[in-house]
């Protein structure tokens, strides 16, 4: 479910029009095909601005999600702010998380609308932003990691490699991938970013690789 109340604090509808009408609904359609996303259930009642899901006060909330359950298996709260100071696009995170199993059902993504463009050649540049936004709210998040079941050998899912001063991660499936990308075997773990301020560092891959 698309919560994309903040997106009225736009100040430009055509960048607003962008992301709303083309970005934001190819990229579900992207990811329900990716994750084979089924007929979703109910979430019970939560206080979404006590979560983080405001992002420290700077979206606005309805306070209906604290008052009634919502036909929906994940929320994703979609906020604005503009800063044509700063250098990124958009930043994410999980915002709430299912108490029994630890997996987040809600998030939220912010956009920076001074960095915004729909000219000739950025189209993919923006829907590749708001997919990699959007697996971090779902689970390719360090702190989620540290949730994530140990992997076949009884090894935990994230772990610091000392040696080569990095954080990794070694569950089986993605260390398998890693193995035949690279053509090696041997390897343990598969490095996350180690550079960055503390909302980017181990969050992506570490990009000198990928």
């Amino acid at each position: 479910m698309i919560d994309d109340s903040n997106f009225d604090k736009f100040e430009d509808q055509d960048k607003r029009r962008f992301l709303s009408e083309l970005i934001i609904p190819e990229g579900i359609k992207i990811l329900s095909n990716l994750f084979k996303v089924q007929s979703p259930g109910y979430l019970p009642k939560f206080n979404a601005q006590a979560s983080g899901c405001s992002d420290r006060g700077y979206m606005t909330i309805n306070a209906k999600y604290n008052e009634r359950a919502t036909y929906a298996d994940f929320i994703l709260f979609l906020g604005v702010r503009n800063e044509p100071s700063k250098n990124y696009l958009a930043y994410a995170s999980y915002c709430a998380l299912e108490q029994e199993k630890m997996r987040p059902v809600a998030g939220f993504i912010v956009w920076n609308e001074a960095k915004i463009s729909f000219e000739d050649g950025n189209l993919m540049s923006q829907l590749d932003t708001f997919l990699h936004e959007a697996i971090h709210t779902l689970f390719f998040h360090p702190t989620l990691f540290k949730t994530f079941p140990e992997n076949s050998l009884s090894q935990s899912f994230l772990f610091y490699d000392e040696p080569a001063s990095t954080w990794k991660i070694r569950g089986d499936n993605v260390l398998n991938q890693a193995k035949a990308y690279f053509a090696c075997p041997s390897l343990k773990g598969v490095a996350l970013e180690n550079a960055g301020a503390v909302t980017s560092a181990a969050a992506p891959f570490e990009k000198l690789l990928f």
